[in-house]
């Protein structure tokens, strides 16, 4: 990734986590390839106040995402409500790196956790990969990774119940052994055992054993995993395309599509027509600019005699108010 976006703020500075993010998103339709959005906030650590440091904030729907990656440690990825697609992203953090109420699809990321590593043995939890949002039953959110991988350093829960509708879902990750046994966590809050929805489905990895999971954590059949699986998640046959590098032209100056190429010849001829219309579309917009710098410049010639009108004028003045005859 060759351009990056970085900020420092924390949740002390910008009065608020939500309000810290190097980059904030609610704009619907955003697309992103290639880009880093980064936090280069000091890292938290457990416990520490205020220094949550969002590197991207999205609260726009219909977001997608090719190829990015998103650094920071505790909220890196505020997922904030609409609907997003990431894929193939990096994702880096320590505790609740990836959260908010969004209801969205991770395919392909690689998430690494940033968390100090801990002694062999330990039981200690010093991260958490997700903490997800969801308020009510009646609301139609949820982060579902597919085919992701997880590792790094610490000891970590999958996600913890921020809100008490939490839904996360795990299909086809692979997980190293940073993710503790029990996986997941319910905030301290027991009554949420009952309301959330965590899912794992055909997961690898030392960190994929359930035997030791969370009494409410889901361990899903075909059936059950089904919904979370594709795109379809996110309604993804009505908005997602499939990411196409920007036209050289906006698309208001762009000349009409070249042909199928038959031979060879007809592809030189063809290349060689668009290569001409884009010239022309060029030319086009040059003498647009041109005549404007014209205008321009005849507006800043009338606006010199005026001045110069002026000037006299207060000249004359100035020289009969000390009675001097010119």
């Amino acid at each position: 990734m060759s351009t990056a976006i970085a900020w420092n703020d924390t949740a002390n500075s910008s009065h608020g986590t939500f309000y810290s993010g190097s980059v904030q998103v609610f704009a619907t339709n955003f697309i992103a390839n290639n880009i880093s959005f980064m936090n280069v906030a000091p890292i938290a650590r457990p416990g520490d106040v205020g220094a949550q440091a969002v590197a991207i904030r999205i609260a726009g729907d219909q977001a997608a995402f090719w190829g990015c990656g998103f650094f920071g440690a505790q909220d890196t990825l505020h997922d904030d409500r609409g609907r997003h697609y990431f894929k193939d992203c990096y994702i880096q953090g320590s505790i609740d790196f990836i959260f908010g109420n969004g209801r969205s699809l991770y395919e392909g990321c690689q998430i690494t956790s940033i968390a100090n590593p801990v002694p062999v043995g330990s039981k200690l939890i010093n991260g958490v990969v997700t903490a997800h949002g969801r308020f009510s039953k009646d609301e139609n959110s949820g982060f579902v990774f597919v085919n992701c991988s997880i590792g790094g350093t610490g000891r970590i829960w999958l996600g913890r119940a921020w809100r008490p509708f939490s839904t996360v879902v795990f299909a086809y990750s692979n997980m190293t052994d940073i993710i503790a046994p029990e996986g997941w966590n319910d905030f301290n809050d027991p009554n949420r055992d009952q309301t959330v929805f965590y899912g794992e489905y055909m997961c690898t990895g030392a960190g994929a054993n359930t035997t030791l999971r969370v009494p409410y954590a889901q361990i899903l059949n075909d059936t059950q995993a089904s919904p979370f699986l594709n795109a379809s998640f996110i309604d993804g046959d009505l908005w997602l395309q499939p990411f196409q590098n920007p036209p050289l032209l906006p698309k208001d100056d762009l000349p009409p599509s070249r042909p199928l190429r038959s031979s060879t010849n007809t592809a030189m001829v063809d290349d060689l027509r668009y290569r001409l219309a884009e010239t022309e579309a060029l030319l086009e917009r040059a003498r647009a600019q041109e005549a404007k710098l014209s205008c321009l410049l005849d507006e800043m010639k009338q606006f010199v005699s005026v001045m110069e009108i002026l000037e006299t004028y207060l000249k004359r003045r100035l020289l009969q108010q000390h009675k001097i005859v010119v």
